[in-house]
């Protein structure tokens, strides 16, 4: 029984990290090489927007993201289309990633 749930948790695990990794492919893609290097969660490479898309993940100073993104894409024009993204990111990791847990449990 225990490592039933284990191997559920591993599941769980694993799916979280890779649709993390999907959302950090999009910002890397999105941001690259507009935010300077002084800013800490930048997405200049895949392992900081994976952090930085972490830290929206997880609701905390998710801002400080948001506003250094969208600071660094106001003279490129799209500063509305990275604001869009980070904010669904933020309302898809918050309401619909919790409720697959309880999907998967329910197919038991």
């Amino acid at each position: 029984m225990v490592f039933g749930n284990l191997y559920a948790l591993a599941n769980m695990t694993l799916f979280l990290l890779l649709v993390n990794l999907i959302a950090a492919l999009v910002g890397v893609e999105l941001i690259r090489g507009d935010m300077t290097g002084d800013t800490t969660m930048n997405f200049g490479q895949l392992w900081n927007s994976f952090l930085a898309v972490y830290q929206i993940f997880s609701s905390e100073n998710w801002t400080t993201v948001l506003y250094n993104a969208t600071d660094a894409e106001i003279p490129l024009g799209q500063a509305a289309i990275v604001a869009v993204f980070l904010a669904s990111w933020l309302i898809f990791a918050n309401c619909k990633l919790p409720a697959v847990p309880v999907c998967i449990a329910s197919l038991d």
